[in-house]
């Protein structure tokens, strides 16, 4: 009937674990199951040694911790070396202290007791999504296309690259998820004072011009919900 009560506890707290978690349901299964057996056995094993020293009785406690974590790591549950140290072991003897007399009660602590302390809470169980967003980088453009433009007539002081440079600048700012190079620069001149010197000058640049970016599809914390 006590077993039984551990086991009916057990299905509960693996209800639990399946959606709170990290472990895998296998080796929540494995671990709850191992933890029930170790309850019964350090308890069974108080029950029927009579008066039992301090020394003797902790004694027994390491020995089923000890036992219980090569269990574990015998079916590649790891990382839960500790539960035999002796600090812990003195947790589960203080645990104790109230229920020595009564074996089901005593059977149900060290459970409780083991189970929180081998079973580790999920920071995020929630899958990781896939999608298109900006930090996944560029994976194609819906247009490509050249645009020309000029400076319109000018004094000089100027340039056929200053004026590019400055086209760049317009153009990301009219396109802010566009991308932009160029291929080509000219520039022309004329007189408009003659006979004296009065040149102006006119500068072209065309630019390419790649816009509507499509993002690549990646699994990504960052993906809307």
């Amino acid at each position: 009937m006590v077993r039984g009560a551990i086991c009916a506890l057990a299905g509960v707290v693996l209800i639990v674990v399946s959606s709170t978690f990290i472990a895998s349901a296998d080796q929540s299964s494995d671990t709850l199951r191992l933890t029930a057996d170790t309850a019964d056995r350090i308890c069974g094993a108080i029950m029927h040694s009579g008066e039992s020293t301090e020394v003797k009785l902790t004694g027994n406690i390491q020995a089923e911790l000890q036992g219980l974590a090569k269990r574990l790591a015998d079916l590649g549950i790891t990382g839960h070396g500790d539960i035999a140290t002796a600090s812990y072991v003195g947790v589960v003897r203080s645990d104790l202290a109230d229920v020595l007399k009564d074996e089901r009660a005593c059977k149900l602590k060290v459970f409780g007791s083991l189970s929180d302390r081998l079973l580790v809470p999920v920071v995020n169980s929630q899958p990781i999504k896939r999608c298109r967003i900006k930090s996944n980088g560029v994976d194609s453009y819906q247009k490509q296309f050249d645009i020309t433009r000029d400076s319109g007539w000018r004094g000089g002081g100027y340039s056929p690259v200053r004026w590019c440079n400055d086209l760049m600048s317009i153009l990301r700012g009219e396109n802010p998820d566009g991308e932009f190079s160029i291929v080509g620069m000219h520039e022309d001149q004329k007189n408009t004072c003659a006979p004296f010197n009065c040149p102006q000058y006119i500068y072209q640049c065309t630019v390419h011009a790649k816009v509507g970016p499509i993002y690549l599809e990646k699994e990504s914390p960052e993906c809307p919900p």
